[in-house]
């Protein structure tokens, strides 16, 4: 068969990429130094609130950049943070979000999906686009992740893509 040589030359035919049809993208993305910070302001969040967490970040591919256990943390805090982190970039919204989405049966897919639609992670937006997610997993786990994009990013990043 002669598909290659038809491939090359339907590709020759068709021109260069225009301009909305880059060939390369350039992605905004979370630094280590970030998801360190996240992880930081939540201890803090949780210590005062006398709460025991463990934080995860992960950037806008899912790649695991922070894990932190507080001391005491169970080990289903400490697993679930990074699952609620990834299912939160992959959905763009908040795992209680998700979660009552799948109680009420609106969305039963990250059921089938293997995600963990549970309370406590929460996507990062800067200037509209994803950057990453934050998970938590332990008591109060929304508020100290909301808490934390606030912290570190003040003004510049939502929880919520809007």
């Amino acid at each position: 068969m002669r598909i290659l040589p038809l491939l090359a030359a339907a590709l020759l035919l068709a021109g260069p990429a225009t301009a909305a049809e880059s060939l390369l993208v350039t992605k905004k993305s979370l630094s280590s130094a970030a998801a360190r910070a996240l992880v930081d302001a939540c201890v803090r969040y949780a210590t005062e609130h006398k709460q025991i967490v463990a934080a995860a970040v992960v950037d806008s591919q899912g790649t695991l950049i922070e894990l932190h256990a507080m001391q005491g943390a169970t080990v289903s805090n400490i697993e679930s943070a990074p699952l609620k982190a990834k299912t939160s970039l992959r959905w763009r919204r908040s795992t209680k979000d998700l979660g009552d989405r799948v109680k009420s049966g609106e969305n039963v897919a990250p059921v089938w999906m293997h995600d963990f639609p549970q309370r406590g992670a929460v996507p990062i937006f800067v200037d509209g686009e994803i950057v990453g997610a934050m998970g938590i997993g332990g008591a109060g786990s929304d508020e100290c992740a909301v808490d934390a994009v606030k912290q570190v990013f003040g003004g510049n990043a939502k929880t919520e893509e809007k």
